[in-house]
């Protein structure tokens, strides 16, 4: 699908276009911002690839980049909470968007693992793509908020713990 110029003046906002616009205008950015830049590109390849596997890993790869402390943290776990923390409010909505995270975790296992290339739980990964596309447009629009990633974290662990 092909935005038109007046499609993206017109959902902008709605979509997060305009968060992550302003996050490309900047001049002087953070460590985190730039931590954000560059996931963001990993995230966009996903766009390109033609195959939804191969979109599940550029995509699963963006997101742990930015919501992971480092090697030996469990993924499904702990990726999957700091987003809900990021983008759902209530304790149900969270535990969508962790079931969710997991289930499509699962399906990137089959095919990084087993080489399972065919995915058909196309509901799944729609609602997948699209906590995703929310998550960078908070990220985003909140970029202001933590000079580094640690600082990032740190909050989404006191939100957790709260």
């Amino acid at each position: 699908m092909h935005l038109s110029d007046d499609d993206i003046r017109k959902y902008s906002e709605y979509f997060g276009f305009d968060s992550v616009n302003r996050l490309l205008a900047l001049k002087n950015r953070t460590s985190l911002q730039e931590r954000l830049l560059e996931a963001l590109l990993l995230y966009s390849r996903s766009t390109l690839a033609k195959d939804l596997a191969d979109r599940l890993v550029y995509m699963f790869t963006a997101m742990e980049s930015m919501l992971l402390r480092g090697p030996s943290e469990n993924i499904q776990q702990n990726v999957g909470e700091r987003i809900a923390f990021l983008i759902a409010d209530t304790r149900a909505e969270r535990k969508k968007v962790v079931e969710n995270f997991r289930h499509t975790y699962a399906l990137r296992s089959k095919f990084v693992y087993h080489g399972h290339s065919t995915i058909s739980q196309l509901e799944t990964l729609r609602e997948f793509m699209t906590n995703a596309w929310e998550l960078f447009t908070h990220l985003a629009k909140d970029s202001d908020r933590f000079s580094t990633k640690e600082q990032l974290m740190d909050h989404l662990e006191d939100m957790k713990f709260s």
